[in-house]
This record gives C-alpha cells, structure tokens and sequence, in this order.
C-alpha cells in the first residue's frame, strides 16, 4: 500500500465560511495501492476530490507487523 497526500489544487492559506467563520485548509490522507483507487475510496466516502491534488507521499507501508494497511481515506487534518 502506498500512501497520497490530498491538498487543495487553488491553495487558499484561509477558506471563509458564509458565517464569517474562517478554517485553515483541509487536507486528506489515504492509504491506497493507486491513484484510481483514491479517487474510487474517495467516492465511496462521499468526498469530492476534483479540487483536489493526488501526491504520493510514501511507498510501500506496512504496519507494525510488516503488514499493508487496509485501503481508506484515514483522516481529515485542519491546519
């Protein structure tokens, strides 16, 4: 399994919500063996990535066990 990085393809530093309320950029994490099966994790979790980039960030993890992780989008950061 590999893992990819999603970032926002326009890269604002501040999203502005309608209320006024301002949240850094999210990004997701995903544990897949491809960038096609990102895209189709993505679908399933009901995540829409078009304005997303796809980054490979590592190659190859396992677990602690020298196991491959199951395939899902793992997490959501705010920065």
């Amino acid at each position: 399994m590999n893992i990819y990085d999603l970032t926002l393809k326009s890269d604002p530093n501040v999203l502005i919500y309608p209320d006024g309320e301002q949240c850094f950029e999210i990004s997701y994490i995903a544990i897949a063996e491809s960038e096609e099966q990102v895209k189709s994790l993505a679908k399933e979790y009901g995540i829409n990535i078009e304005e997303y980039t796809i980054e490979l960030e590592k190659s190859n993890v396992t677990d602690c066990f020298g196991l491959p992780y199951e395939a899902k989008i793992e997490d959501c950061r705010i920065y």
